[in-house]
Order: C-alpha cells, then structure tokens, then sequence
C-alpha cells in the first residue's frame, strides 16, 4: 500500500475512462477550464506500463485519481483504488528516500506503508512540462537563515528538504 501526505492532495476524483484523452503522448483529462496532466503512479514507480491494467480500468469503467495543485496547475495521479483517508502521526522511516518518489515507510494497521514523495513526483512532471513556479521565479538567495518551527518531525523533515533543495 501506498500513502501521501493529506496536505497535498487538493481533490480525490474519479473520472470516467472515455474522459481520458492523450497528448503528445501522455494521458490527460480536461478539468475545471484547463488540461489537467495524469501520472500513472506505477508506471512512474516502475511497477507497470500504461495508466492502468487496460481490462481492470474497462472492468471498472473509471479511473481513480488524486489530484494536486502546484503553480497554479492541477496534476492527477491515477492510481488503481483510494482506500482511506488517516490521521497517522508517526515518524517517517527513511531508508527508502534515495528511491525516486518514495518518502519512506510507516506501519499503518499493522501492515508496511510506502509514503510518496508527491512533491518530487510533480517536480518531475512540472520539469518535464517546462512549467515553473512563480516562487521558482522569485527566489532571491541573499543566504540569509530560515526558522521554520513544526511539532510534527515528518513535516520538519519534509520541509527542510524542500529548502535545501530550493538553496
């Protein structure tokens, strides 16, 4: 099973198959005004090609996806199911973070959790996309020091980790 921090994920929907269109190669949907991009999720976790098991999704007749907003832009991640939504506060092991997408792991219900990196998945899509944040825009490094105060570690890691990565 997979999870994602809740304060990321701006909707769950489910969208039905005939929705999905293509372009220049890559699966998308029209959503609220625009063209929103989807990423398969394993496909981009190297589980399987295309959006989903073609005879699942026909099976099912539509395709779940969690959508997230960055830079003004909705991105959907299809996945095969939404199972739950949970207030977990435990610590992120991080001995899974060199992997492309992954976060780390948590137990949840007794059974090993994979916690994606959202941020670095959207990362990925928005570099392929040549689309650029306002904030990427506006960074001024001057050097000076942040103080960013959080109770919950998860949050404090993943937010130093954005930092640093921003310099």
């Amino acid at each position: 099973a997979h999870a994602m921090p809740l304060c990321f994920v701006n909707r769950l929907e489910r969208f039905e198959i005939d929705q999905l269109e293509m372009s220049g190669g890559k699966p998308c949907i029209r959503y609220r005004g625009g063209v929103m991009p989807i990423i398969n999720l394993n496909e981009y976790l190297g589980y399987t090609k295309g959006i989903q098991k073609k005879a699942e999704i026909e099976k099912l007749g539509t395709l779940p996806v969690i959508v997230i907003q960055k830079a003004n832009t909705f991105f959907g991640l299809a996945v095969e199911s939404i199972l739950d939504v949970k207030l977990v506060n435990k610590p992120v092991d991080g001995n899974i973070k060199d992997r492309k997408g992954f976060l780390g792991n948590l137990v949840i219900d007794g059974s090993v959790t994979v916690v994606l990196d959202v941020w670095a998945i959207v990362a990925d899509e928005m570099e392929r996309l040549n689309i650029h944040s306002k904030a990427d825009d506006d960074v001024n490094r001057t050097g000076k020091n942040i103080l960013y105060v959080e109770d919950v570690q998860f949050y404090r890691e993943y937010i130093a980790k954005g930092l640093k990565q921003a310099g």
